[in-house]
């Protein structure tokens, strides 16, 4: 399990509707690959924001590489690119807004 940031306790919009821009955050799992080849693995994604502030994403060698889901309930399976030995591989999960409630990926 991956879980996201939530550092303010308030709900999300808050009572000017801006849930806290600007104060952003990310949790990462990464992993330096030992040998060449493809990283694949099932997910399921859950969010207990009420809008898409918290998504699930791929990164690549420090770059985002894909967006897998921002949306509570959503479920899939990711097949990488090929990778050298030495790439780093990694997920994590966003929050824009770290109000609202968590997001968090479950890896299979």
């Amino acid at each position: 399990m991956l879980y996201g940031g939530n550092r303010y306790n308030v709900p999300a919009p808050d009572d000017n509707g801006d849930g806290y821009p600007g104060v952003a955050g990310a949790t990462y799992f990464e992993t330096q690959l030992a040998s060449d080849g493809y990283v694949f693995f099932n997910w399921n994604y859950g969010t207990y924001d009420t809008r898409q502030f918290d998504p699930f994403v791929v990164v690549i060698n420090g770059a985002l590489y894909s967006t897998l889901a921002s949306v509570d309930g959503q479920q899939g399976r990711f097949v990488s690119p090929f990778l050298r030995q030495g790439d780093v591989f990694g997920f994590s999960i966003l929050t824009y807004d770290n109000a609202g409630g968590i997001g968090y990926a479950q890896i299979l």
